[in-house]
């Protein structure tokens, strides 16, 4: 006999809808430690097991929110999928992955969660995409958050201020005695005109006196690096290409895309006999676990993950629930961390 939410209820001696709320984990209602841990126990004692399917058609929605992101080799996604998915549940949804969307997108194939029944999306992407781009929602009014860039348009977004954090980054290396700081980040021309940590750099160059020379001698130059390279290979093979190959003074600084550049630059600076920071100071932008156990901890710009998900699902549920008007927009300030390279 199958048992329903009834029969827990009646021999947990609460209401069926406090059974409802404790096994669809929604931690929205308060509800006592002590009742949630009874009316489990009792639902595994009774071997209850709930149809997704029959609560979805009743309830028109799935209780389910889409994660779009591009790949888990940077331990920054890793962050934000585990964020994701605590923060979900404590609100009662669960999260359905897809970690190859961009990949799908350039070969032209459907997002795995193309045609899947989620309530909401929270998706990391560039400025100028749409979810469309990767998912076909069809006439399906399904709110969608958008995380990683500024957005021009209307849509609902959390962002972090990569343009402040850059900023602060370059006065702590000018303040230091910087004055030849180089920028490691990709390649592509219009990749890198989007990105406001360079876009920060540029300004940060005109503003200071800092001007770019030749290509040969880096000053105040990009580091140009493929992308489908790892993010610690390309990072670890620039910096000893620019230690053995740049003829004139090399850079005393340089300021990296990400964290997983930066300690790519920072193995490869060393492997080349050049002392960090004492010869070239480098700084990360993330703020990943891994800076903090090299030999030197590497001074990097913090991007607060668990504040981003919170706002992100805060606007994300809003919208579930009828109660969010108007476009909501966030950016979120980062926080630099001075550690030993710089």
């Amino acid at each position: 006999m199958t048992t329903t939410l009834r029969d827990i209820a009646k021999r947990a001696g609460v209401a069926t809808g406090t059974v409802s709320h404790v096994l669809n984990n929604n931690q929205a209602v308060r509800i006592s430690p002590e009742t949630r841990h009874r009316v489990a126990q009792i639902a595994t004692e009774m071997g209850y097991r709930p149809n997704r399917l029959a609560q979805s058609l009743v309830r028109q929605k799935t209780q389910t929110i889409g994660l779009l992101i591009s790949g888990l080799r940077n331990p920054f996604f890793v962050e934000v999928l585990e964020t994701a998915e605590e923060a979900a549940l404590r609100r009662g949804y669960t999260v359905a992955l897809d970690t190859a969307c961009q990949l799908r997108r350039d070969i032209a194939q459907g997002s795995r969660l193309d045609g899947w029944p989620v309530d909401g999306i929270l998706q990391w992407t560039r400025g100028d995409y749409l979810v469309s781009s990767y998912i076909g929602l069809g006439n399906r009014d399904v709110p969608v958050v958008y995380m990683g860039d500024i957005r021009e348009d209307d849509c609902d977004y959390v962002t972090f201020d990569l343009y402040d954090g850059t900023t602060q980054a370059l006065r702590h290396l000018y303040a230091g005695g910087r004055r030849r700081i180089a920028f490691m980040g990709v390649a592509n021309e219009e990749e890198r005109a989007g990105d406001p940590r360079f876009s920060a750099y540029l300004d940060f160059c005109a503003a200071s006196g800092m001007q770019p020379a030749n290509l040969s001698s880096i000053y105040g130059q990009t580091v140009r690096f493929t992308t489908q390279a790892g993010m610690r290979e390309a990072g670890y093979h620039t910096a000893i290409r620019m230690a053995i190959e740049i003829t004139g003074t090399l850079p005393d600084a340089v300021v990296c895309l990400n964290d997983l550049v930066a300690i790519g630059a920072y193995n490869g600076l060393r492997r080349s006999g050049v002392a960090v920071p004492d010869d070239i100071a480098i700084v990360g932008f993330d703020g990943i676990p891994e800076t903090r156990v090299l030999e030197k901890p590497l001074t990097t710009v913090r991007s607060p993950v668990p504040i981003l998900i919170e706002r992100s699902l805060s606007i994300l549920t809003g919208r579930l629930a009828g109660g969010t008007v108007g476009k909501c927009q966030e950016i979120i300030p980062c926080e630099l961390i001075i550690g030993e390279t710089s």
